[in-house]
């Protein structure tokens, strides 16, 4: 499934969902699919943890506590 989704310069691209491995596909393409997946999610944290580390840098404790406990808790980190 191809859906659009904005970089952070507003630009729209394509960007596929999770889908499952074909059955009949190489562990070498499998892996370079994860590769990626991979290499394409840490551009994405790259892009914006510089906004997010300003971001923090101006919230009280109270603020940072329950931002800390919804990325601990929501997304798992």
């Amino acid at each position: 499934m191809v859906k659009r989704a904005q970089d952070v310069s507003g630009a729209s691209r394509p960007c596929r969902t999770a889908e499952p491995t074909p059955a009949d596909e190489t562990s070498g393409a499998a892996l370079q699919k994860m590769e990626t997946l991979l290499s394409s999610g840490l551009a994405a944290l790259r892009a914006v943890r510089p906004s997010f580390d300003a971001l923090y840098a101006v919230l009280d404790d109270g603020q940072r506590e329950a931002l800390d406990d919804l990325l601990a808790h929501g997304s798992g980190l």
